[in-house]
């Protein structure tokens, strides 16, 4: 939304305006913990395809929709002879 007003009154100029804008966007990006992790690797047991313990947690949500808000106002006086 973007609106200005402006209003000549004699030697008067007045002006005000403002300026709304929303953003809505979505995040594809995984979130914490959700690509697996490996615990008591060692170099061994990489080799021979043995891992002490594999945890994987899976995203309830694979995206996540996020807003941006901005906002902008003014206002002038223009004082002419």
């Amino acid at each position: 939304m973007v609106d200005d007003f402006s209003k000549i009154h004699g030697p008067h100029n007045f002006k005000f305006g403002v300026n709304f804008r929303r953003n809505d966007i979505t995040d594809y990006s995984p979130g914490l913990f959700t690509t697996g992790e490996t615990i008591g690797e060692t170099q061994k047991n990489f080799f021979n395809g043995t891992a002490g313990v594999f945890t994987q947690a899976f995203n309830t949500r694979p995206t996540q929709p996020v807003t941006l808000y901005a906002l902008g106002l003014y206002g002038q006086l223009v004082w002419t002879r």
